[in-house]
């Protein structure tokens, strides 16, 4: 006999034995358990399957609730940020503090710069119309190199203690974080997890997570860095000609302008990029797993067609995103010139009449670019941070959510021994995920210590739902398992 003819008769020798204990079954409306009947009542069979006996289950508000706390998930009384400061340790909160200086001071500490090129202009300036002489001069860029050199040692100190402080410490709050979800989906209980999207436990782990550590470890250093070296630009064109850096406020307009406008088309066309290569995945994975029907139909072409599409459609939304991309570099460039035609126009005016010193002009000209150039990326990089924080919500959810059905509680009465015998006494269950349909209805079972007991039946008349209420993977409506004593 060849093996397809084995296989075969395996095959229907099978479905012929399971067919013949369905019947059995169906005609005496009792699975059989160790040779005897044992009675289950009609609608449990029935409300198993997936038309039950009536269009709608009538619950009392007591069971309402039961089936309610076995999936309702409430709202947390903490915050996001109260949540983050539990994964942090008092090392942890002493190094962001100190990052967090480190990040202020490095990014004060560029304007500052400007007032050395400021100096040294203002001197050369001098030098040349007579009124200092070639020593002073030599003295004084000696000096102010120095200061550079200063300016250069504190600037690498403060963005690597930002930098590195902020990696470690965000690293370590999230794999605590980590833990902490971990721990909490593991004391949930099973009808947690009925409610729950494919994958979404681990697009918590993976993505949500990777979205917290990156505000923590580089966003918000960078936010901090922007904040401070904006800010110190602002104060020090204001001291130096409070009157020109009012007029050069129009430089941080349009370049904050230009860099928020095209920056919502870039994102906005980039997420639909990426949706259309998400579609385009989803269609080439559905057609490679289900290989053998897409060459029986010879349907090959059509969803390679259709694969195109997506492609085409993603490239492009791509183009424009890098059309937007491109205008903003162009503005943000023009922006420059723009301003160096303004403050040399105004600037000289100012000067002629004594209002302000070159010095002043050049320091208030760069400080000012800097400063629309930080104030631009405080916005990316505070909303990248809000958006890590805001991934926390369901993470939130979860940690604060209060099992009904604890495994690690430490509550409650253990056996001292155990007899192996479980009964169960008038129990009623229904499905959270499915309300609507009665799964169990007043079941009487003995499991005696030391028997095999074979539950048989059809599909659907609450074989594996027994399994799992023994388990305690759920909590029936009504009635009792025991072990001697009610589990």
């Amino acid at each position: 006999m060849r093996d397809g003819t084995k296989q075969y008769f395996i095959l229907l020798t099978i479905h012929l034995s399971q067919s013949f204990w369905s019947a059995i079954s169906f005609m005496v409306d009792k699975p059989i358990f160790e040779g005897k009947p044992v009675k289950m009542s009609e609608k449990s069979a029935a409300a198993g399957s997936s038309a039950p006996l009536t269009p709608r289950l009538e619950l009392t508000e007591e069971e309402k609730e039961i089936l309610k706390r076995q999936i309702y998930t409430p709202e947390s009384q903490m915050s996001r940020l109260a949540l983050l400061y539990t994964c942090a340790t008092p090392y942890d909160l002493l190094l962001l503090v100190i990052s967090s200086i480190a990040a202020i001071v490095g990014g004060a500490l560029q304007p500052v710069s400007f007032l050395l090129l400021g100096g040294l202009a203002q001197a050369f300036k001098e030098f040349f119309i007579g009124t200092s002489s070639g020593s002073h001069l030599s003295s004084l860029v000696a000096r102010f190199a120095l200061y550079y050199v200063y300016i250069a040692i504190g600037q690498f100190i403060s963005v690597y203690i930002s930098t590195a402080g902020f990696m470690v410490a965000g690293e370590k709050i999230t794999q605590r974080l980590r833990e902490k979800y971990l721990a909490a989906i593991l004391r949930q209980n099973i009808a947690f997890f009925d409610i729950l999207g494919a994958g979404e436990i681990t697009t918590r782990i993976t993505a949500d997570m990777n979205l917290i550590q990156d505000s923590l470890t580089g966003k918000l250093s960078l936010t901090l860095y922007s904040c401070s070296n904006f800010g110190a630009a602002l104060i020090i064109s204001f001291v130096k000609s409070w009157r020109m850096a009012l007029i050069l406020i129009s430089a941080y307009i349009a370049e904050t302008g230009s860099m928020s406008l095209f920056s919502l088309f870039m994102v906005k066309y980039t997420h639909k990029s990426l949706a259309a290569y998400a579609d385009g995945s989803s269609a080439a994975e559905e057609a490679i797993s289900s290989i053998g029907h897409v060459t029986a139909f010879g349907i090959q072409d059509r969803l390679a067609d259709r694969y195109q599409k997506f492609l085409t459609e993603a490239e492009g939304y791509g183009l424009r995103s890098r059309i937007a991309l491109a205008a903003m570099m162009a503005v943000m460039n023009c922006v420059i010139f723009w301003t160096y035609g303004l403050t040399f126009w105004q600037g000289s005016r100012f000067l002629v009449v004594g209002d302000v010193e070159l010095g002043e002009l050049i320091t208030i000209l760069l400080a000012t670019l800097t400063g629309a150039f930080t104030f631009g990326n405080i916005a990316p990089n505070f909303q990248a941070f809000s958006t890590g924080i805001a991934a926390t919500g369901k993470i939130l959810a979860t940690v604060s959510r209060v099992s009904p059905l604890d495994p690690s509680s430490p509550t409650g009465s253990r056996l001292k021994a155990v007899s192996g015998t479980i009964e169960l006494k008038n129990i009623r269950y229904v499905y959270p995920s499915r309300p609507d349909v009665l799964t169990l209805d007043d079941i009487n079972l003995r499991f005696i210590a030391g028997t095999t007991t074979a539950i048989v039946g059809a599909s659907g008349c609450g074989k594996s739902t027994l399994a799992g209420l023994i388990e305690r993977f759920y909590e029936p409506l009504n009635g009792e398992i025991c072990e001697r004593f009610p589990l």
